[in-house]
């Protein structure tokens, strides 16, 4: 039965804070195991979830028969920043494309944030069968492959500056292993439908919380392998629904601490895995929502950029360059002549090409020497998701934002991005300012 255990922490006589030196008694959590547990929820519940379940699928069979590559590409990567916003990771979906293209001219948080695109990526392959405890080490590792491998062998907790203030203390790392192997052995024999298995699966791990870091965005990660594996979203699509839960993380929290439930505090395990189902839910159903919003707003940029390409042949070397942009949305000649074998010269006239018909642009500043180009209209796809989710409605225009939200996205031309060398940074002004750059280091 799950329940808080007291847990003595000693005196640590040289620690800046007079409750560390002290020492005392702090509660450090065990939870249930899901495979000896009682899973099931309401009959309430169980209702929604086949509701939310039918939207999710009969959206992912949609996107299926359209071969929109552009949406799963910004889906993709939508979702991932919005996941690291959740952890307190903030990088521009243009900063973010450009640490993919360019890690070493990048921020060490946009590179954080690529990092998860990458371990979102892998998750649907690496995940898309039977699930190992090392699978999802491997997802961990992709997104943080500067840490150890494996599961954390120390104690870990959510918030506070000292462990007497943690809002929350993961159980003790000598049962991770265990707990764990329990997991991905619901994960693989488990009888709930797909989307409440995914809501436990994802409770479970947050409340295991098995690494020293990254375990929020490993979490919702695995989220959409085990909605791919099952078919309901599959093809490497993925659902926004870091980017719903990211407006709604008040209620996203609370209904992860209510899932950590103790009889002692009066609470009991259906009600705590009912809350939490019901919750992830509403933020599928919201994400189903604002999916088809950002479909819609995919398939006009596709309109548009057919109608400035009508006049490339289909198989000409820009037509395979445009063909690729949604997943690689910066280019040089180099990477075109890598990529489709061509010469320099016939990469650089391709790119040239598209640059004429307004699908790509030079990037300045400090790419400006690698001769970089890239799509702008793939940036604001990725912003816009999270502007929408802030409206009930998931549409600013129907309804206003309820929670703060981000500007609305601008063409990069309104941009000054000069590459300042002393600052180390690119102009933030726009462009066409007056006055030299005189930043300084």
């Amino acid at each position: 039965m799950a329940h808080y255990e007291s847990w003595r922490i000693p005196p640590d006589y040289g620690a800046q804070t007079r409750e560390e030196r002290q020492g005392g008694i702090v509660r450090r959590y065990v939870p249930d195991m899901l495979c000896e547990s009682d899973n099931s929820v309401s009959a309430d519940t169980a209702e929604f979830v086949g509701d939310v379940s039918a939207r999710v699928a009969a959206f992912g069979a949609s996107i299926r028969d359209e071969h929109l590559g552009m949406l799963y590409a910004t889906l993709l990567k939508s979702e991932s920043i919005s996941s690291s916003m959740i952890e307190g990771y903030q990088a521009s979906p243009r900063n973010v494309v450009l640490a993919g293209f360019d890690p070493e001219y990048s921020s060490d948080t946009a590179r954080i944030v690529w990092n998860n695109v990458m371990a979102v990526k892998d998750s649907l392959a690496t995940l898309n069968g039977e699930w190992t405890v090392d699978a999802i080490h491997d997802v961990h590792h992709t997104l943080l492959p500067d840490m150890p491998y494996g599961a954390r062998t120390g104690q870990v907790r959510i918030g506070g500056s000292t462990i007497f203030k943690a809002s929350y203390i993961a159980p003790d790392a000598s049962l991770v292993p265990a707990y764990m192997d329990d997991l991905v052995a619901y994960a693989n024999t488990g009888g709930e439908t797909t989307l409440t298995k995914a809501a436990i699966v994802h409770a479970q791990f947050e409340t295991i919380h098995p690494y020293g870091d990254g375990n929020g965005r490993t979490g919702r990660a695995i989220i959409h392998a085990l909605l791919n594996r099952s078919g309901i979203v599959s093809d490497g699509a993925v659902l926004p629904i870091s980017t719903v839960l990211k407006v709604r993380s008040d209620k996203y929290i609370a209904a992860l601490n209510g899932y950590r439930y103790s009889d002692e505090d009066g609470g009991n395990r259906h009600d705590a895995v009912n809350q939490f189902v019901w919750t992830f839910a509403e933020a599928a159903n919201d994400s189903v929502t604002l999916a088809a919003k950002v479909r819609d707003d995919v398939a006009a940029v596709k309109s548009e950029w057919n109608e400035k390409a009508s006049g490339i042949r289909a198989d000409s070397v820009a037509h395979s360059i445009l063909e690729t942009l949604p997943e690689s949305p910066i280019v040089t000649a180099a990477s075109v002549e890598t990529q489709f074998g061509v010469t320099r010269l016939a990469s650089a006239r391709a790119i040239g090409r598209l640059e004429d018909v307004g699908i790509l642009q030079r990037i300045e500043g400090k790419h400006r020497h690698a001769n970089a180009y890239i799509a702008t209209d793939i940036l604001p796809l990725m912003a816009d998701a999270e502007r929408r989710a802030a409206s009930p409605d998931m549409d600013t225009v129907l309804s206003s934002p309820v929670l703060p939200v981000p500007v609305p996205s601008h063409p990069l031309t309104l941009v000054c991005d000069a590459w300042m060398p002393n600052a180390k940074k690119n102009c933030a002004l726009s462009r066409g300012h007056a006055g030299p750059h005189k930043s300084k280091r």
